[in-house]
């Protein structure tokens, strides 16, 4: 039995010496900038809107970590949140003869009945994103580098607010016209991406040397939801949902300062895209069988950090 108990032990101190040397825990902070382009077409109400948030300058903080529990695990969770500094709106809207299929992104220029837009500057707001994720280590180059398939789960939002008037119908039919609603006031935007994602991690360490490199590469997919203040002079949805997929790429590299204490920079880029297309209500200026509406969004961003962080 004493035997069990000393091999126990020595295994469990073996697998916390290893944690040790793999662990850290970062605090970062920086710049961000998103770009985001939500977009709905209607082919049975003969319209297609699109709201584009542009060059959105963001500082955000956060707090990342990374471990191995042991020779068989691997974890790793971050945390941010960002502060809107600057950024544009800019929305679009136009209205099609019966008939034109409104899913083009382009037609003849008599199809076109009207169109409208305005742009206007964001009134700050936040964004935040979580993630979490597990796998299995592959060791390499004696223990000093890691290579981990992972599975895990994320949830970005932006919440963004601007001063918008949104649009309104004036007449009927193609002799209507689209223009700026009658509502001026703070219009609120929040848009959100969340789901599991799959991913590659890899982590170098050289033994006795100053510095260490981290990298990751994720592919996500879940859903996406749209939501803003509701205007009844305004035409298209107020909340909308679709899939979403996408890329995420982790860039980090660290050096060692003061003992176990570190510096480094960490730049992230991320690629969404989401669709979906549902069937259109026809109660509302028939325009024909077997067409659907569609949602769709598109969201980049990059961001460039600098962060402070403890080895274990």
């Amino acid at each position: 039995m004493r035997k069990w108990i000393t091999l126990l032990m020595t295994c469990l101190v073996g697998s916390a010496s290893y944690v040790n040397a793999m662990g850290d825990v970062n605090l970062f902070a920086g710049y961000r900038h998103d770009n985001i382009d939500v977009k709905h077409r209607s082919p049975a109400q003969n319209f297609k809107a699109s709201t584009k948030f542009k060059n959105i300058d963001i500082f955000q903080i956060g707090i990342n970590a990374r471990s191995t529990l042991g020779c068989n695990f691997y974890a790793r969770a971050e945390a941010s949140w960002g502060w809107v500094l600057d950024g544009d709106l800019k929305r679009h809207a136009s209205l099609f003869k019966h008939g034109h299929d409104a899913f083009h992104s382009s037609g003849p220029s008599f199809d076109l009945c009207e169109q409208n837009s305005h742009e206007t500057t964001l009134d700050d707001r936040y964004v935040y994103d979580a993630n979490i994720a597990i796998g299995y280590p592959f060791y390499f180059c004696d223990c000093s580098a890691i290579l981990a398939p992972v599975i895990g789960y994320a949830v970005d939002a932006q919440n963004l607010s601007a001063y918008d008037n949104g649009f309104e119908f004036v007449g009927t039919r193609c002799s209507e016209h689209i223009r700026s609603g009658s509502d001026c006031c703070k219009n609120t935007f929040t848009n959100r991406w969340y789901g599991p994602f799959v991913g590659l991690d890899f982590a170098y360490r050289p033994c006795n040397a100053c510095f260490s490199l981290y990298a990751a590469f994720e592919y996500h997919w879940g859903t996406f939801k749209a939501k803003r203040s509701n205007h009844s002079n305004d035409f298209d949805d107020h909340e909308r949902h679709a899939d979403m997929d996408g890329w995420v790429v982790d860039l980090g590299a660290d050096y060692e300062v003061c003992g176990p204490w570190t510096i480094g920079l960490y730049l992230k880029f991320t690629d969404f895209s989401a669709s979906k297309r549902k069937h259109c209500d026809e109660s509302y200026y028939y325009s024909g069988h077997g067409r659907k509406d569609k949602n769709s969004a598109n969201w980049n961003s990059y961001a460039v950090n600098v962060e402070v962080g403890r080895q274990f």
